[in-house]
């Protein structure tokens, strides 16, 4: 009896384990933006970005926004640096609520194939510039 309790154990021990492993491979792509209570911006990416991209077709990426500062600005994202050809972002212009958490979708369009090294930055408009790089997030991309 106690090697059959043990089996069943385990066995469902290591299903947990797929079924998790699963879920986060299925966790969809997102950008973190937090602002904070002074209104700086910053980003990380959590969960797998698209290693390729169809050229000339915009794909979403979703961006969870953290607004500790009830910032209702603006929020912006653009390319920085030598940006690849024919790439380009779109985001909502819908102004932030003020509330703690929201989301936007950000398009990313690649206009030829190849590798695509973006750097794209967040801020708030008419916000504080960022000194310290944390407002951008460099992403490898390859069209397609």
């Amino acid at each position: 009896m106690r090697r059959a309790t043990l089996g069943l154990v385990l066995l469902l021990g290591v299903a947990a384990s797929v079924m998790a492993a699963e879920n986060r491979a299925q966790a969809p792509a997102r950008l973190v933006v937090t602002i904070n209570p002074e209104g700086r911006v910053s980003v990380v990416s959590k969960g797998e970005l698209p290693a390729t991209a169809p050229r000339g077709v915009p794909f979403a990426i979703e961006v969870e926004i953290v607004n500790q500062g009830f910032i209702t600005g603006q929020l912006e994202a653009g390319l920085a640096g030598n940006a690849p050809a024919g790439a380009s972002l779109g985001m909502d212009r819908i102004p932030l609520k003020g509330t703690p958490r929201e989301s936007r979708t950000l398009l990313v369009t690649l206009g030829r194939a190849g590798t695509a090294d973006l750097t794209i930055v967040f801020r708030i408009r008419h916000g504080i510039p960022d000194f310290g790089g944390l407002d951008r997030i460099h992403m490898l991309f390859r069209g397609v």
